[in-house]
């Protein structure tokens, strides 16, 4: 008989917990949400924002890392040039911040995972193209390089984000 006493204390303890421990876990949003670490997590709402791409592209914040992205491609050094990008996030006032991703190579740069601030959200993502050169769009060594994305780009973009890239010829929105 206390054997069954004891295994009734500890159902009820483990229910308990249960129920004290379910509000906080249903609070959570499981959309959208990312591991910062093995115990942190940042909660983001479900991408998307109300500003279009062109006023994303043109806010003086992202203008300014696009800007230090592309010196920081070193696009007139045909031996160190490489991409350069970054995360574009939006807060729920609406301000946008960008966090920076580890540089590249000559032809290519992989995204960190996204680090957004509590409350905020992935709005988009930045990167150079510093290899095209005018007129022909090849480099010193002959090479033909694509202005603009890429398909590639256009593939590895997050679904309801803008896309940014920087090259010789301008900025463009995707």
């Amino acid at each position: 008989m206390k054997a069954s006493w004891k295994s009734c204390i500890a159902l009820l303890c483990v229910l308990i917990a249960c129920i004290a421990w379910s509000p906080a876990v249903l609070a959570v949003p499981a959309v959208a949400q990312t591991a910062i670490g093995p115990i942190v997590a940042a909660e983001i709402g479900p991408l998307g924002t109300n500003k279009t791409a062109e006023q994303i592209a043109n806010d003086p914040t992202v203008k300014a890392a696009i800007g230090a992205a592309w010196n920081d491609s070193n696009a007139d050094n045909a031996t160190t040039r490489h991409e350069e990008g970054g995360w574009i996030y939006e807060d729920a006032d609406g301000n946008l911040t960008v966090g920076r991703w580890p540089a590249g190579n000559r032809s290519g740069i992989n995204a960190t995972p996204p680090m957004p601030p509590v409350g905020g959200q992935v709005v988009g993502e930045f990167h150079t193209h510093p290899n095209w050169h005018p007129p022909d769009g090849k480099d010193e060594a002959g090479t033909e390089w694509k202005q603009g994305p890429s398909d590639k780009d256009k593939n590895a973009k997050t679904p309801g984000t803008t896309g940014i890239v920087k090259d010789r010829s301008g900025t463009t929105s995707y």
